[in-house]
């Protein structure tokens, strides 16, 4: 528990984002009885669904919105929002059924919590970056109310200042890293899901092609790996991997 184990894509062209991300990562989108679901690796692991005419209204981008599994919704939910996050609409149910409360936490990066059980996604997504301005401040949010683990603080030469890795428990490997990407230009604060790839390179030409931009070239990262940062046709963030 107290982990992404879903994961929904709120389009504002459904076709265009399923053509792209079945041919960017190989996803396998599926309409299944009116949902749009996600496998990677033949695992299940999201949904691709419209973005809400209100969030539409307030200027919300398409983006990817990650599901953190708790054991008692309501609770957590409460504690959330005693931190600050803020309720963004009503209580809904994912494409597997879930409930769903979706959050923007008190520093600004959407989040949803839902009542699944800890499913197995698979390795389709290893890594999770929250950009952020407060990197110390987040950390301690997830942390304090999800038991995550902070784990290696890597100096870097971005901007962003020191890269704060972390993991979902005192067992697991990292599994994502909290950064202060805020003062580059045109960055608001997200949670970025990155999918991993066989070939970082060829991924990167295949979201070039299908109308994507790349905004960070493929770099090595400082743990072993190679990653790169795009936007895709409708300009939601995402990052790509290839593991070592």
């Amino acid at each position: 528990m107290n982990r992404f184990a879903w994961y929904e894509f709120r389009s504002k062209n459904i076709e265009r984002a399923c053509a792209f991300y079945t041919e960017v990562i190989g996803a396998d989108i599926r309409d299944e009885r009116g949902v749009r679901t996600v496998r990677l690796g033949g695992a299940l692991i999201g949904e691709i669904t419209p973005l809400p005419a209100q969030a539409i209204a307030r200027g919300a981008p398409a983006h990817w919105l990650g599901h953190l599994a708790v054991q008692d919704l309501d609770a957590a939910a409460a504690r959330l929002a005693e931190r600050g996050a803020e309720r963004l609409g009503p209580l809904r149910h994912s494409g597997a059924g879930d409930r769903v409360l979706t959050f923007r936490d008190p520093f600004g990066a959407a989040v949803a919590l839902s009542s699944s059980s800890a499913r197995d996604v698979g390795a389709g997504i290893p890594w999770h970056e929250l950009h952020t301005a407060d990197r110390d401040g987040s950390a301690s949010l997830y942390t304090t109310l999800f038991g995550w683990q902070l784990r290696d603080r890597y100096e870097t030469q971005h901007v962003g200042g020191p890269y704060q890795t972390f993991a979902w428990d005192a067992q697991s490997e990292p599994q994502g890293a909290v950064f202060e990407s805020l003062r580059q230009q045109g960055v608001h604060p997200h949670w970025m899901m990155y999918f991993a790839v066989g070939n970082l390179d060829r991924a990167v030409e295949h979201a070039v092609a299908q109308g994507g931009l790349v905004c960070n070239a493929p770099v090595v990262m400082p743990f072993g790996g190679r990653c790169a940062q795009l936007d895709d046709a409708e300009g939601a963030a995402f990052g790509l991997i290839q593991r070592v």
